[in-house]
């Protein structure tokens, strides 16, 4: 009975592969013709596999952290020295930042003192005025204006009231000057307006040893 079902089993066996054989035979001429096709198929198949187990490994490898430290530069502050002198609670040179104004400068002196002359300097002194280094700024005292003081300068004894303002003085005015001749006079009235005395050096109009005598004596 054993060998009955063995032998059964071993031509069902048969009858199957004969059959895969016969299956597999029927498709043979397909393969044939489209030989090339199969094959084309077959190579554009492997190159889609290549390419998504490429791009699967790139989206899951993990990327450095690249860390960039900015660098500050801290910008270099340029100063300027200024005097202010006169009719002021605090005269002295100040060393302040490039671009400080005039109003800036009077409330580090500790505004104008009491004998200032507070008309004038409403005139004559723009409080917006930007400083430039080595500039002198000097505030004269009521005295100094109505001319009830005296000065002397280079020897010369000269009343307060011949105070000559440089934007409204005549050529035979500023003649007066020690050291201002009349084409040096000229040229100061040339290049009007002033908005300090030492615009005279700072625009060459006159030389600074010429300023030197006169500097007490001018204003805007």
């Amino acid at each position: 009975m054993k060998i009955l079902s063995n032998q059964l089993d071993f031509w069902e066996q048969v009858y199957e592969d004969s059959s895969m054989e016969g299956f597999l035979s029927s498709f043979r001429p397909l393969l044939e013709k489209y030989k090339t096709e199969a094959l084309l198929l077959g190579i554009s198949f492997l190159i889609a596999l290549t390419n998504i187990a490429l791009l699967f490994t790139h989206f899951t490898k993990e990327k450095p952290v690249i860390l960039v430290q900015e660098k500050t530069q801290g910008s270099k502050q340029e100063y300027v020295l200024i005097e202010i002198s006169g009719s002021v609670e605090k005269p002295d040179v100040y060393r302040v930042k490039k671009g400080t104004r005039l109003k800036d400068i009077l409330i580090a002196a500790g505004g104008l003192s009491d004998n200032a002359d507070r008309l004038y300097f409403s005139r004559n002194f723009n409080l917006s005025s930007i400083l430039k280094d080595e500039q002198k700024i000097y505030i004269p005292s009521v005295e100094e204006s109505s001319g009830t003081s005296t000065q002397k300068v280079l020897g010369e004894t000269f009343p307060s009231s011949s105070i000559i303002h440089l934007n409204s003085a005549s050529i035979d005015e500023l003649d007066q000057l020690p050291g201002i001749g009349k084409v040096s006079a000229q040229k100061i009235i040339d290049n009007r307006p002033y908005s300090f005395a030492d615009e005279l050096v700072s625009r060459k109009i006159i030389y600074k040893s010429a300023f030197e005598k006169i500097k007490e004596r001018v204003a805007p």
